[in-house]
């Protein structure tokens, strides 16, 4: 299964401007809030009529504005799903799945999603008499019974809490496997994305700054957009001369840097500077602001200029090293400490 897409819609503060094509997939809209993910889903869905442009399920049309075609939602068979579940509160469960078919075994086939996600013997109560967790299984197995060309999630699971969130990701990913059709997912949480999806792309303000293997562009995000929302905390501006990178706000010089004429800047994780040498690093200096700690790090922070700071991110693991870097932290506030960058880890963007 297969889709592809190439569309422009003007919206109040940009214009929403999509292209992508995937085969089999999952692919992850990742981004902050308005910047046209949600938006995407609905023109693939047929909710709302994009300005220009086309849309294609398994190479054929659903949208092409030049030859004025936009087939109508109902029969597009995509599957979407949304944030708040959308069952019908005066339908039972079971009565909510079979609704969405004319199949002349639309109650077996009812029956055995219902069992698949775990709610079948629920089958005869009405959506408010369900938990959000029950809600979103009902709403889940509701989707595939229309038996969709694709699937679209749109933030599926950010209503529920963590436990439960975990649980139902873990069983729909399941069938998502088994099920021989592409899926788009929209979400806020990379390390969603990255559980979900074999595919990601980043939109900043209507536009894909980032696209690929989920891997290349957590690694290896190329715009100052992308690399915030995977991920890299400190991004610094660069200086370049003839091959030589110059980080002013660190006073770090590097040499022989092999990026794109546009690079801009530099990108550091958090987890990637640490307080002790380590094999192929850069020393600087910096004055220590603060320290906090959460359940996993202890997060050190660093003023580097007016206006901006460097995170580092210290594993805790509870053993008496532990304890010494808490206490090393503690006493350093307001101090300049040596820190140390893998030069390895460091990643030149564009704009």
């Amino acid at each position: 299964m297969s889709i592809e897409i190439n569309i422009e819609k003007k919206l109040k503060d940009y214009t929403l401007d999509v292209e992508f094509k995937i085969k089999n997939e999952r692919l992850a809209l990742l981004g902050n809030s308005g910047s046209g993910k949600s938006m995407t889903l609905k023109s693939i869905a047929g909710i709302i009529k994009p300005d220009s442009g086309n849309i294609s399920l398994n190479g054929k049309e659903i949208f092409n504005s030049k030859e004025n075609l936009n087939v109508p939602s109902h029969l597009r068979r995509v599957g979407l799903l949304f944030q708040d579940y959308a069952l019908f509160p005066n339908m039972t469960v079971l009565q909510n799945l079979t609704i969405c078919t004319n199949s002349v075994d639309k109650f077996k086939i009812a029956e055995r999603l219902l069992k698949y996600f775990k709610v079948s013997k629920l089958k005869d109560r009405y959506p408010y008499e369900l938990s959000g967790g029950q809600q979103q299984r009902v709403a889940m197995a509701r989707m595939i019974i229309t038996n969709p060309q694709i699937i679209l999630l749109d933030e599926p699971f950010s209503a529920l809490d963590t436990n439960l969130r975990w649980e139902i990701e873990n069983d729909f990913l399941n069938f998502l496997k088994s099920y021989e059709s592409s899926a788009i997912l929209v979400t806020h949480n990379r390390d969603e994305a990255y559980r979900i999806c074999d595919k990601v792309a980043i939109l900043s303000e209507g536009k894909i700054v980032d696209f690929g293997d989920k891997d290349t562009v957590f690694k290896k995000p190329s715009t100052v957009a992308s690399a915030k929302i995977v991920g890299y905390k400190n991004i610094i501006k660069v200086d370049r001369s003839e091959g030589n990178f110059y980080l002013r706000e660190l006073n770090l010089h590097l040499t022989n840097i092999d990026a794109s004429k546009n690079t801009a800047f530099a990108a550091i994780k958090s987890e990637d500077i640490h307080l002790k040498r380590v094999e192929n690093c850069e020393k600087i200096s910096l004055k220590l602001q603060s320290y906090v700690e959460d359940t996993k790090n202890m997060v050190a922070v660093f003023n580097i200029s007016e206006d901006k700071i460097l995170t580092v991110e210290i594993p805790k693991v509870f053993t008496e090293e532990d304890k010494k870097v808490l206490s090393y932290l503690k006493d350093s506030v307001d101090k300049v400490i040596s820190i140390y960058l893998k030069r390895d880890k460091i990643i030149f963007l564009e704009v």
